[in-house]
């Protein structure tokens, strides 16, 4: 398991990182191989940057750290935020279509995470610091091919506090 580590150049762009969470992937397992448990983290960056500046700014972090996955956070009118994570989940038309996923999967650089027990036509993939898209972009591109019955991303949300 790799330790966590924050960017080289993260301090010099005036970005500042919250603690590292782990998204326990290393408990799951697919045809008897572990999954790889990563890290993540928030960044926050200065306020008013364009989208523009946003986006170069993902871009020279990624092209910089080769072993950074890049997902966004969405922040909605009542501060909520909604984080996207590196998974995925898909769900065969037929439990015959497992080797269609997993070579579209190796084609994209994805893992099948885990075969869901009481649901077999159902998987959990992730994206990986090889992959060249994000989990969303994954599970559009996934659901709009037609070889698969859904494909949606995992996103989690802030709890809201009710008073």
């Amino acid at each position: 398991m790799k330790e966590p580590y924050l960017p080289v150049d993260i301090e010099q762009r005036v970005v500042k990182a919250t603690e590292f969470k782990s998204d326990n992937a290393d408990r799951y397992q697919y045809k008897g191989k572990y999954a790889q448990r990563r890290f993540m983290s928030e960044l926050r960056f200065e306020k008013g940057l364009t989208n523009e500046q946003y986006l170069k700014l993902l871009s020279d972090i990624k092209a910089k750290n080769n072993e950074v996955i890049i997902a966004p956070y969405f922040s909605l009118e009542t501060e909520e935020k909604v984080q996207l994570s590196n998974v995925f989940y898909v769900k065969l038309k037929n439990i015959s279509d497992v080797v269609l996923l997993e070579q579209i999967a190796e084609q994209f650089n994805c893992t099948i995470i885990m075969q869901n027990e009481t649901r077999p036509l159902w998987f959990t993939l992730s994206v990986t610091e090889k992959s060249e898209l994000n989990a969303l972009e994954y599970a559009t591109y996934f659901y709009e091919c037609g070889l698969f019955e859904v494909a949606e991303p995992d996103l989690m949300a802030d709890l809201i506090k009710l008073e």
